[in-house]
């Protein structure tokens, strides 16, 4: 894509080896850093005379089911190391939690797409052969301005409130369906009798 200098953090050496194989296989110039982002400093800078922020981060984070709160440090850290923009994967059901975080470190978050994964069980904390999960995919830009971070989490309360109204229509409308079709069973589930003369 034309970056001048390309860094991977990831704390999991397996991944690593994996990533290195496709890095040499592909001829690519990137640098691979064997770390615990959640334990690094806030602001995480290029390795450069004088240090300078990323221009983009790419990132799939933990979602932070096992480890609360982890995806949203994943987020800040991303936000105060880049100049440009932030891609982001997080769990659909965290989206105002997502966008709200970004606001209070001055950015502006933009669902670009939503996506479904079928997540298979790769770790020994994974209690399902496999997990579907809906994720957002983010475009996060810092220092942005204020009015249109407030626009955008109106927007999303907005829209989470005409989900929730139309989820629970769904429901109303199951609910009386399921009732409906109960009674009628009972109404003709019982053999009529004629009587011999």
């Amino acid at each position: 894509m034309g970056a001048r200098s390309v860094t991977g953090f990831e704390i999991d050496e397996s991944a690593i080896k994996i990533a290195k194989e496709n890095i040499e296989s592909l001829e690519l110039d990137v640098s691979i850093v064997n770390c615990d982002i959640s334990e690094m400093g806030e602001c995480i800078l290029m390795e450069e005379d004088p240090p300078k922020r990323f221009d983009t981060v790419v990132m799939n984070p933990p979602f932070g089911t096992r480890v609360k709160g982890i995806d949203m440090t994943f987020l800040r850290k991303a936000i105060a190391s880049c100049e440009r923009a932030v891609y982001t994967m997080h769990k659909t059901s965290t989206r105002l939690h997502v966008q709200k975080t970004a606001a209070s470190c001055g950015a502006l978050a933009t669902v670009i797409a939503k996506l479904r994964f079928d997540i298979p069980k790769m770790y020994v904390f994974h209690t399902e052969k496999t997990k579907d999960v809906e994720v957002d995919l983010w475009r996060v830009v810092p220092n942005a301005d204020k009015t249109a971070i407030e626009c955008a989490l109106e927007k999303t309360m907005a829209t989470l409130r005409l989900e929730k109204k139309e989820r629970a229509e769904r429901e109303r409308n199951r609910a009386r369906h399921t009732t409906t079709r109960s009674s009628n069973k009972t109404k003709g589930g019982g053999k009529s009798r004629r009587r011999r003369r």
